[in-house]
């Protein structure tokens, strides 16, 4: 039977470490008061559409965010999975270009630092995919998660697209994942920013 599941791709908030420009990766930063602010808009704007379940990283940068929209939709469960988390970036992880650059040169990408590799990544990624599909056939499910996971991933559900772009916070991209090929429907969407 043809069935079509539709996921909503949200990055978190804004966090300290994001506007300073240092690397995340799995350290447990929190929202700052901008990023508080603008969960709130992502989720005023995604309360007024029709979303089934929400699942979000537990790392506390988007379990916040996903809590605040999660709050907003009070007849929706929040379920929060690990394989969410965001791409472990090691010994560069705290650190901003300029440090990594002092640290390691500018080659300090062909280095081994650590970074969790891009097939486990993608592993978990697709294995949570497909239990969605298996789990919620014809539903719209929101996932909360983190700029370098979710555009991993993208990339690698919609690869026909060149969807090659630093993805914003709270911004929503959704993906209908169909039998024959997914169908990115929206990409890096900020609308409830009307001033961007």
């Amino acid at each position: 039977m043809f069935t079509i599941t539709t996921i909503g791709f949200v990055r978190h908030g804004v966090t300290t470490w994001n506007k300073e420009g240092r690397a995340q990766g799995n350290t447990d930063i929190p929202l700052n008061e901008e990023g508080i602010e603008m969960a709130h808009r992502v989720a005023q704007r995604l309360s007024g559409e029709q979303w089934d379940v929400i699942y979000t990283s537990p790392l506390v940068r988007a379990a916040k965010t996903a809590e605040i929209i999660a709050d907003s939709m009070p007849d929706i469960r929040l379920l929060s999975d690990n394989r969410l988390r965001e791409s472990g970036g090691g010994l560069v992880e705290g650190l901003t270009l300029s440090e990594r650059v002092q640290k390691w040169g500018h080659s300090w990408r062909k280095l081994e630092l650590g970074f969790e590799p891009h097939e486990e990544i993608i592993s978990r990624g697709l294995e949570f995919i497909e239990e969605m599909i298996e789990l919620h056939p014809n539903k719209r499910i929101l996932v909360v998660s983190h700029g370098g996971f979710i555009g991993r991933l993208i990339k690698e559900l919609v690869p026909y697209k060149d969807l090659a772009v630093d993805l914003e916070n709270t911004s929503l991209t959704i993906i209908k994942l169909q039998d024959e090929r997914n169908l990115c429907e929206l990409f890096n969407c900020t609308k409830h920013f009307p001033n961007r």
